[in-house]
């Protein structure tokens, strides 16, 4: 019995798997002829994406807006910030750097000046005033 599910089972993955190598296959022919110089259409990726959704699970409907184009900032904009601290992960954000860039220039003090950040109780605050003034905003 368990046999008989598998093999279902493989069948309907194998089917899947060659309507998104079709897809593939379609998106690549329209990539290489862009490169060649011939004029194709632009590629709709929100349009691929929501055929190869349908086509891998055809009972789900996808909603048109459940793909974002882009997500909102997580933080506001640095000059609107009024508060006295960053955290490690807003300055990260700000100055577009790793976290642990700034933790290691915690622990070795190789922080720009006005960025030598407060430990409070084994965590990092950040003076805004520095990383404002470090990034140019006013």
């Amino acid at each position: 019995m368990q046999t008989a599910s598998i093999g279902i089972q493989a069948k309907r993955e194998a089917k899947e798997h060659q309507q998104f190598a079709q897809l593939l296959r379609e998106l690549i022919a329209q990539y290489d002829g862009m490169e060649q110089g011939n004029t194709a259409p632009p590629l709709d990726i929100k349009k691929l994406l929501l055929e190869l959704a349908q086509n891998v699970n055809p009972g789900v409907h996808v909603p048109q807006d459940s793909i974002q184009s882009q997500a909102p900032p997580p933080y506001p904009p640095l000059s609107q910030v009024t508060k006295p601290n960053l955290t490690t992960k807003e300055l990260a954000y700000y100055s577009d750097m790793a976290e642990q860039t700034w933790r290691v220039k915690a622990c070795y003090e190789t922080f720009p000046d006005g960025l030598r950040p407060l430990r409070v109780c084994g965590k990092l605050a950040w003076p805004t005033a520095g990383a404002k003034k470090l990034l140019g905003v006013a």
